[in-house]
């Protein structure tokens, strides 16, 4: 399966990568001791491959941004 691929430790997404053989290239992250508890491929055409996980990257580095930003607004207006 070739595809762009998210791991995730349950409630969030730790890891985004890319693979040509995403089954062996989770095998390795399984045998190097990452810790996750699944993951899910989006997969793509091996030419589009290295685009869809730049996007992929970015787009997640947007929401994490946003979620922490809401966070710390909202942190701050409770010490107010």
């Amino acid at each position: 399966m070739i595809g762009v691929y998210y791991l995730w430790d349950g409630s969030s997404v730790i890891y985004i990568g890319a693979s040509v053989n995403v089954e062996r290239r989770i095998q390795r992250h399984c045998s190097s001791g990452m810790d996750f508890c699944g993951y899910f491929c989006d997969e793509c055409d091996v030419s589009e491959l290295d685009q869809r996980e730049c996007d992929a990257i970015r787009e997640y580095d947007r929401l994490t941004t946003r979620i922490r930003m809401a966070n710390a607004a909202s942190v701050h207006a409770r010490y107010r």
